[in-house]
């Protein structure tokens, strides 16, 4: 996420981090408004600020990447990312161009902060694991292993 606001869905974040306060969320990016800056008065003490950070190093240290925007567009660079490096993404929208449903994440439309929760848990218990081959076919696969063999998550 770049921005807090309404469109990009940061109050439903918080939500779900509020429901599942078990767990640790990170949210990436800035306030640039009002409305930002009352929900960042709002946050759980489950969730971290990270302000903006390199995709790469912020992907390592996820097990999924929520995007919960207004907008029936679940897709975008950050999308892309995660996918490229095997993190699973739950988006809201129906464009399943990108987000295969059960075999890279999850697409929920409309949406619902029970089924967005509901399947968070369900990837807990059962995790997704990446298979570029089911996704994307045998040759494909191949060659996007050979784009993506350098690519090792960095230990801290």
């Amino acid at each position: 996420m770049q921005n807090f606001s309404y469109d990009r869905g940061t109050d439903r974040f918080i939500d779900i981090a509020r429901m599942l306060h078990q767990d640790s969320f990170i949210l990436c990016g800035k306030s640039r408004n009002k409305w930002g800056d009352a929900v960042l008065r709002s946050i759980p003490s489950n969730v971290e600020i990270a302000g903006y950070l390199d995709p790469h190093d912020a992907l390592c240290n996820i097990d999924v990447l929520l995007r919960l925007t207004r907008r029936d567009d679940p897709w975008g660079r950050d999308v892309i990312e995660a996918l490229s490096m095997g993190v699973p993404v739950i988006a809201t929208g129906t464009w399943h161009g990108f987000v295969k449903n059960g075999i890279n994440g999850y697409l929920v439309s409309p949406y619902s902060l029970a089924t967005v929760v509901t399947k968070i848990q369900a990837m807990r218990d059962r995790p997704i694991e990446f298979n570029p081959t089911k996704l994307f076919g045998p040759n494909n696969a191949r060659r996007m292993e050979k784009i993506y063999e350098g690519l090792v998550c960095r230990q801290p």
